[in-house]
């Protein structure tokens, strides 16, 4: 059981930050697989997406399985992004 401790730390530390939205279902879908019981699940997101109805139907799924408490952060840096031109790759260079 002490495994659980290390979920979140290493799913955040993990996690493909390049792709260009969440997959939100994906993460329902994991936590169906890792959560047998009701639980306080927190979901921390920018809630940034173009598909706000997967995003609802996600989160009421959740709230009938589980007590949801959502979190939204934001990055200062997204609002002015430097003037650039491409896209940034991975490792930071310009592509």
């Amino acid at each position: 059981a002490r495994h659980y401790q290390w979920l979140i730390p290493n799913a955040i530390l993990h996690y493909d930050s390049t792709r260009a939205s969440a997959d939100y279902r994906a993460m329902a879908a994991a936590l169906r697989q890792c959560l047998k019981q009701r639980a306080l699940v927190f979901l921390l997101s920018d809630f940034l997406t173009a598909d706000t109805a997967q995003l609802a139907q996600t989160a009421e799924a959740l709230r009938d399985q589980h007590d949801l408490v959502s979190v939204t952060g934001s990055d200062p840096r997204e609002a002015d992004p430097p003037a650039r031109i491409g896209r940034a790759s991975p490792l930071g260079e310009a592509v």
